[in-house]
């Protein structure tokens, strides 16, 4: 370079580089968010799957009945199937299905986030291990 010479990016150059990233941006973002809510909706599959075999291992280890059934506020069972509002795991130590204040908790699952749904039929809303 001589001196009294700058090197630098023109005007057009510029503008061009600016053009061809909000081109690749473009097509990038939505695949990256499509990516991103399986990756969500995977980690609440995975948890909640995680929470069903702790369930049916710990009726077998401890020869109990085990319920795990949907709960909004981590210590009783909703009469619903919304599963996505959270959920709890107990020991059912009088079988009625339903979690009593004598009943210890063995795992409480997450609310799960609010553009995903996990709902069950009312008919199917525990699921018990004997």
């Amino acid at each position: 370079m001589s001196p009294g010479k700058e090197a630098g990016a023109t005007l057009l150059e510029l503008v061009y580089s600016i053009s061809l990233a909000a081109v690749l941006l473009g097509f990038g973002a939505p695949a990256l968010i499509e990516f991103t809510q399986r990756n969500r909706m995977l980690a609440h599959y995975q948890l909640l799957a995680t929470h069903i075999r702790l369930a049916r291992t710990t009726a077998v280890y401890e020869q109990r009945r085990i319920v795990m059934c949907p709960s909004a506020d981590q210590a009783t069972c909703l009469s619903t199937g919304d599963w996505h509002k959270g959920w709890i795991v107990f020991r059912d130590t009088n079988s009625n299905r339903d979690r009593d204040p004598e009943e210890a908790i063995l795992r409480v699952g997450a609310r799960v986030e609010r553009d995903l749904s996990l709902t069950t039929p009312v008919s199917r809303r525990r699921i018990r291990f004997m």
